[in-house]
This record gives C-alpha cells, structure tokens and sequence, in this order.
C-alpha cells in the first residue's frame, strides 16, 4: 500500500471506532489441559452411532500424517471397515444415506489417524483449518455437501467450530472408495 494513503487515515478515528482486541481475544486457546476434546469425541460417536477405528488403515509408501511447525498435515482417508472401505459411487450402487455414513466413518477415520499423531489425545488441536473431501459419484449428483453432513456435524461437535471445507465429485477414488477425506490442523 502507497505510504500517502495510509498517512491520509486519520489513526485517532480508527481507534475510536474499533478498540484494540485484547490478545486473548485473537488468539486461540493454548492450554491443551483446559479442551475436552477427547470428551466431546465419545459423546459425538454415541450420539451418532460411529466409533474409531480399532486399527489404522496402514499404507506402506506413505505417511498418514507429517507435522510441520504446528500444523498437521493428513493423507486423504476412506471410510474404513474392519474388513476393508465402504466402495461404490453415489447415484450408482450407493445411496445418499449411505454416502453420508461413509463419509461419517472417513471422519472417524482420519480422527484416528489425528489421536494417534497427538500422543493417543485429541485435546491438543486447537481446530481443523481445511477440510478437503471428494466424493465418488456419477456426473448428475448435486447434493455434494449434503454428504458430508456427518462428518462436519464430528469435527464441529469435536473441536468447536466448523471447518473450512472444500468439496469435489471425482467419476473413481484409490481403492474404488466412496469418499475420502484429508486435513490441515492447527496444534499447540
């Protein structure tokens, strides 16, 4: 910005207008001790019915998460049965209430992929930033965001607000899964 526009703006009206927020108001919460999110993650998996994984999904050539400062960056994650992932494209051979369930467990998934990053405790995110979804469906499917209903219902519940997501209708996912689901988090 040119230097003679920012000295044309009166500061002594801004200031009076818009008090300086205090730093407690503009940072996030950093007392890990003070979050209940391993809490608010059993009392979302009763209510909807969902649990984690009791194992995770192994992939050997790479990473499922890689920390960077106080980012977690995950790898895309499917909805894992105990035997496998729920496949198929929606409009196809599976059916919206069943997208979303398997969008529900990819949540699950990746929650267990986070637990496991952070010591076995969910309590030291301070929230997901991005949420990068794609879902399996035939070309007419419109409803994109109403798949994921599930899953931002767990991640708001969880960690207090709700992430920013961005949604896209891919014709196959790896492993002819129906969803998939990656993220960046913000950690203590």
């Amino acid at each position: 910005q040119p230097t003679h526009v920012a000295a044309a703006q009166p500061t002594h009206v801004v200031a009076a207008v818009q008090p300086t927020p205090t730093v407690a108001a503009v940072q996030p919460q950093k007392a890990s001790a003070n979050r209940k999110n391993d809490e608010r993650l059993n009392a979302v998996c009763e209510d909807v019915g969902l649990s984690l994984p009791s194992s995770d999904f192994k992939i050997p050539s790479f990473n499922r998460a890689t920390r960077c400062g106080n980012l977690i960056f995950t790898s895309a994650h499917g909805p894992q049965l105990p035997n496998g992932v729920v496949r198929g494209r929606v409009g196809d051979e599976l059916s919206m209430e069943k997208a979303q369930i398997a969008a529900g467990l990819a949540a699950m998934s990746l929650l267990k992929t986070l637990k496991t990053e952070c010591n076995n405790s969910l309590n030291s995110i301070s929230r997901i930033v991005r949420i990068d979804a794609q879902v399996s469906c035939e070309s007419s499917t419109s409803e994109l965001y109403d798949i994921f209903d599930l899953a931002t219902h767990v991640f708001t519940e969880v960690f207090g607000s709700s992430p920013t997501i961005s949604i896209s209708g891919v014709r196959t996912l790896p492993d002819q899964s129906a969803v998939q689901l990656s993220a960046i988090v913000e950690v203590d």
